[in-house]
């Protein structure tokens, strides 16, 4: 039943259908269910949410699970081609692979938004595992949202070296007849 309900979030999204099309991402997929308050306290992890696997993806369990957002959603067939690469220009914290361990602070800020045809949102956004990151306080400083499976001065990841950041899914976010706005004004996970 996951699996089915996965193959229609792909066949209603273009940007999902690329990626399946270029052999990047595991078609099957699976649902993520929705988490209590408790068990979200316990880990930042998705709630309510889809994750699609990225193919001939050497997962290694032993780093940690990371979120990282691509505003756009341009390039991203590249990025899990090729991996994550640093940016030309530093970011707030110097030049790195930004990451958050918090899938709803990357979806609120970071989450790539597709609106379908039949007027719903998906949001967008890579899993990463990682390992040697340094941690930093929440950025912007305005962020309001509690996170309650995260501290605000570890939220923000800096990585270093793309060789300990790899990509291991897509995770997607179905935001059920609201818009992103909308979705952010609610404070739900």
């Amino acid at each position: 039943m996951s699996h089915e309900i996965a193959s229609r979030i792909v066949e209603k999204s273009p940007f999902l259908t690329t990626l399946v099309k270029e052999g990047l991402l595991d078609p099957s997929g699976e649902f993520l269910p929705k988490r209590s308050l408790d068990e979200l306290r316990c880990s930042p992890c998705p709630s309510c949410a889809y994750r699609f696997k990225r193919v001939n993806c050497d997962e290694v369990k032993a780093w940690e699970v990371g979120y990282h957002g691509n505003c756009t959603g341009h390039h991203v067939a590249k990025i899990l081609r090729e991996g994550l690469r640093q940016g030309a220009k530093p970011g707030a914290y110097g030049h790195g692979i930004y990451l958050t361990p918090s899938f709803r602070y990357c979806l609120l800020y970071y989450g790539f938004p597709e609106q379908l045809a039949d007027g719903s949102t998906l949001v967008h956004s890579l899993e990463v595992r990682c390992r040697e990151q340094r941690e930093h306080p929440v950025f912007p400083p305005s962020w309001q949202q509690d996170d309650v499976g995260v501290e605000k001065h570890r939220m923000e990841w800096v990585v270093a070296d793309s060789c300990n950041a790899g990509i291991t899914a897509v995770i997607t976010k179905e935001l059920r007849g609201r818009t992103k706005q909308e979705w952010i004004s609610a404070g739900t996970v």
